[in-house]
């Protein structure tokens, strides 16, 4: 990974540590779909992909997991 790449991710890491943990696992749960969505983007680079179909459905599993979490959590 290109030292400007690594920065990137670095950042990206660094400033989700900042976001409200609205649940327990939040912050992990958002940092696993920006990886996701980086390695997506890194595979999309060297092949042909459906990126934009790819990014939906990792945001839709995220958005899933986010609200059985709330429902788990007797919050709605």
């Amino acid at each position: 990974m290109p030292i400007h790449d690594r920065k990137v991710v670095s950042v990206i890491l660094e400033e989700s540590e900042r976001i409200e943990e609205r649940f327990p696992g939040y912050r992990a749960l958002l940092r696993d779909l920006l990886t996701d969505i980086l390695q997506a983007e890194a595979n999309h680079l060297v092949q042909s992909t459906r990126i934009q179909k790819t990014i939906k459905d990792l945001i839709d599993a995220s958005a899933r997991a986010f609200v059985d979490n709330q429902g788990s959590s007797g919050e709605v």
